[in-house]
């Protein structure tokens, strides 16, 4: 059991640090909110065999809060996330968002009356350093061959961190669903998706009067999207479900946060260059992560 869920964040970590070099091409192209909308939507129809088997009456409780999870943690969670990969890149936007653990700590340690021990706290010094050296890092040059104001730079480091915050409320809910309900991971993967769809369509289109039919499709590249989206999306989440019931929260946390590190690898392809602050950012904050969630 230990080994699946081991196997899993690795899978994990790998397929959203590829997957997030793909996005980061279209959101040059697509705005964020329709991208966010279709990738639901192909995710969404992938996982159609999945609805037609849950049991809509018996887990309805856990169904609906998983419904609040995907909304929370995808429908916006995610928006965000694309804002931030347009603006920062994707390797500064992992490692932003591998503060996530921390939150996530943080909320357990508050909302749940779980312990905070003091080794923790320079765990989470040391994620802070990693977040500070980065938000001050230049990011990388756009297609245009223009480089981003410091307005912009703000305000991509800003939806790493909404989007790091959404998606940790809409962990602790779906982890909660997984220990308390009879749900599998491929199922409760679905309905959060699900859940995220439904939050997309009123919010994103309704609010902010945006649309798939603003979108040019023939400036969308449908290979890379799809195998974004199933990799990233579908086999992402499913693998994240099941690192949260197959290993403790601090060990599936912890190897989850590997994406910093590993988007090192793939940051050349968008003309990034890490740079030894880069470097020293991702490990320190892998570090800290590691500190906090391990006791």
């Amino acid at each position: 059991m230990y080994l699946v869920g081991l196997l899993a964040a690795i899978g994990a970590s790998l397929t959203w640090s590829f997957s997030s070099t793909l996005w980061r091409k279209q959101t040059i192209l697509v705005g964020s909110t329709q991208l966010n909308l279709l990738k639901n939507i192909l995710a969404t129809i992938f996982f159609l065999p999945i609805f037609l088997s849950l049991p809509w009456l018996i887990e309805l409780r856990p169904i609906c809060l998983l419904l609040i999870s995907g909304a929370v943690g995808i429908g916006f969670g995610d928006t965000f996330y694309f804002r931030a990969l347009n603006l920062l890149g994707t390797r500064r936007t992992l490692t932003i968002e591998a503060i996530s653990p921390v939150l996530a700590f943080f909320f357990s340690s508050t909302l749940m009356n779980e312990s905070l021990p003091s080794r923790s706290w320079l765990g989470s010094l040391l994620v802070v350093i990693s977040v500070s050296i980065v938000s001050q890092q230049a990011p990388p040059v756009s297609s245009f061959k223009q480089k981003l104001k410091n307005s912009d730079q703000v305000k991509g480091f800003l939806y790493a961190l909404a989007s790091s915050f959404c998606g940790v409320v809409g962990a602790l809910i779906s982890r909660f669903v997984l220990l308390e309900g009879n749900l599998l991971p491929l199922q409760t993967s679905a309905i959060r998706l699900l859940g995220g769809i439904m939050i997309s369509f009123p919010v994103f289109i309704c609010f902010f009067n945006r649309s798939l039919a603003g979108v040019k499709f023939s400036r969308i590249k449908f290979p890379l999207i799809l195998v974004a989206t199933l990799l990233g999306t579908n086999l992402g989440l499913i693998l994240q479900q099941v690192v949260f019931q197959k290993l403790p929260l601090s060990v599936g946390v912890t190897l989850l946060s590997t994406s910093p590190l590993i988007s090192i690898f793939f940051s050349k392809s968008e003309g990034d260059k890490p740079g030894k602050n880069g470097v020293l950012a991702s490990i320190l904050s892998l570090l800290g992560i590691s500190i906090v969630v391990t006791h």
